[in-house]
């Protein structure tokens, strides 16, 4: 790199490195039929889902924002489909539907939604400017100026115009259009998202004398800053092109392709950034998240493991990912101790403690650590309801029946609502045998809890109860073939408090610092 940048110090390249950990979904290339009409592309993708026919347009429309809120895809499109039944004309539906589309990355579907909505009503500037994000996203940005080109200015608009004007290396033309963006400050993220990509000329203008391979690596970097991957991969790739040892533009494209879910040249790039200097920690980190993407656990850890020795931060990070990784391996007890570091840490989140909790109690046997870490957990949130149930969970497991019931009970009456102290509380009456108890505590959960985790193990639970207690239900004929395997077994594909889905994901604090304050050397 020195060789060829040879202005350009460690200061003026700091920030090269991207923000966050990669995001889900795959980027899904199927070509559909151009003639089918939209609804019969949306049922080509909805699961048979039940659907309350009493309900007016509204109501369809409300619940299927409801799932979409709660990325349940498929129920979402049958609620909009049930919307379209009721008023044909009305493009809401076929909007919703559309940007369902995008948001699970089936650009092809969603691309001919838009198309149709357009070619009904060419105004249309939802549509026109989801089909521009499409074309990007498609990586047709040529297709994407000419969506933009027939809009009526807004700050969308711009910021797209923005973005792709300085893909296509038309810089002058890109400020005027970002910069009017921000003046415009319809939309915050927008208005910070044009700001950012706009700060790419400044750090550039900083530096007199650089190349222009600088301002476009800036550019590449910044666009992975707002999301638009499919934007830098091309800038990043014939910047590798041109100059193979650009390590800093090899980490950039390594990390752009992992959040289109792209593993193998992913990996190709981040191996190339390796070689060229395998002391990089952020390289290491990464390199290790691709591994973990095509299933390569050991890899991975050794990779992660080698960062965090190389001195990677945020240290939280790796040690978290390590802990998932550990996990998956059923290396339980290596897991439960990365989940402890992290902790360590930073345990602002009580929820930070359910995972090595859960582990502790129900892989290792060591109900006994699960209650040290609920009563650090009490420690450290006194006032919090969740604390004391976490104590009557690690209680229970212990067997210690009375104190499990009066930790639950004080949960509850700190936090009337707090359907995890219910679904414990269930387990305990169960525990003693008192089923119509248990069964009442397991609604109260399931109520509660509708939609969640917590929610679906309740029902879960209650089933199982009910299958047990009282062969004569309604739900005896569906539920029988239940009694072949025990449900809360790893090997049904239930979900149950037991299993992963009902365990709060780990999510990381959001005062960590971000990954693009570390300076590249």
């Amino acid at each position: 790199m020195k060789k060829y940048l040879p202005i350009i110090t460690a200061a003026m390249v700091s920030g090269l490195i991207i923000t966050s950990l990669f995001a889900s979904g795959v980027l899904e290339f199927r070509r559909g039929n151009s003639e089918k009409n939209i609804i019969n592309l949306a049922k080509l993708a909805v699961e048979t889902a039940p659907r309350n026919e009493s309900f007016s347009y509204a109501q369809h429309i409300q619940k299927g924002d409801e799932y979409a809120k709660k990325n349940m895809t498929a129920l979402a499109i049958n609620e909009y489909i049930a919307a379209n039944q009721q008023d044909p004309e009305n493009p809401e539906p076929y909007t919703k539907i559309g940007k369902q589309f995008y948001q699970s990355r089936d650009y092809v579907r969603a691309q001919e939604i838009f198309e149709q909505l357009l070619m009904k009503n060419p105004e249309n500037e939802e549509a026109g400017l989801s089909l521009a994000q499409i074309e990007i996203m498609m990586r047709n940005p040529e297709k994407a100026e000419q969506a933009l080109a027939t809009l009526t200015d807004s700050q969308a608009k711009l910021y797209f115009q923005g973005l792709l004007h300085a893909y296509f290396g038309r810089y002058d033309a890109a400020k005027k259009s970002l910069t009017a963006a921000i003046q415009v400050n319809t939309f915050p993220e927008t208005t910070k998202n044009a700001q950012k990509i706009l700060s790419s000329f400044e750090e550039y203008g900083v530096n007199q004398g650089s190349q222009e391979i600088f301002l476009k690596t800036i550019l590449a970097k910044n666009f992975n800053q707002v999301g638009q991957y499919t934007l830098s991969i091309p800038l990043l790739y014939n910047i590798v092109k041109e100059k193979k040892d650009y390590r800093d533009a090899w980490i950039l494209l390594g990390y752009a392709y992992l959040n289109i879910e792209d593993p193998k040249n992913a990996i190709d790039a981040l191996k190339q950034a390796k070689d060229l200097d395998g002391n990089k920690p952020e390289t290491l980190f990464f390199l290790g998240l691709a591994y973990h993407t095509t299933n390569e656990k050991r890899l991975a850890i050794n990779l992660i493991e080698e960062a965090i020795a190389k001195g990677f931060e945020p240290k939280i990070q790796a040690q978290q990912k390590l802990a998932e990784l550990y996990l998956e391996e059923s290396n339980y007890e290596k897991s439960a101790l990365k989940y402890e570091s992290v902790l360590a840490l930073n345990d602002s989140d009580i929820n930070y403690y359910i995972r090595p909790m859960w582990i502790y109690i129900d892989k290792l046997a060591a109900p006994d650590k699960a209650l040290k870490l609920a009563e650090k957990a009490q420690q450290s949130h006194p006032d919090s309801a969740m604390a004391m149930n976490l104590i009557g969970w690690a209680q229970l497991a212990m067997n210690d029946i009375e104190g499990a019931r009066q930790s639950l009970s004080k949960a509850l009456q700190m936090d009337g609502k707090l359907a995890a102290a219910y679904l414990n509380l269930g387990k305990l009456f169960e525990r003693t045998l008192d089923y119509e108890t248990a069964k009442k505590y397991y609604r109260i959960a399931l109520e509660l809890g509708a939609d969640s985790s917590i929610g679906n193990s309740a029902g879960e639970l209650l089933k199982r109860l009910i299958t047990v207690t009282e062969k004569n239900s309604p739900l005896w004929p569906e539920l029988a073939p239940m009694l072949q395997a025990d449900i809360l077994s790893a090997d049904t594909p239930r979900q149950t408090i037991l299993q992963n889905e009902a365990v709060p994901k780990f999510k990381l604090p959001e005062q960590l610092q971000p990954l693009e304050n570390i300076p590249v050397n």
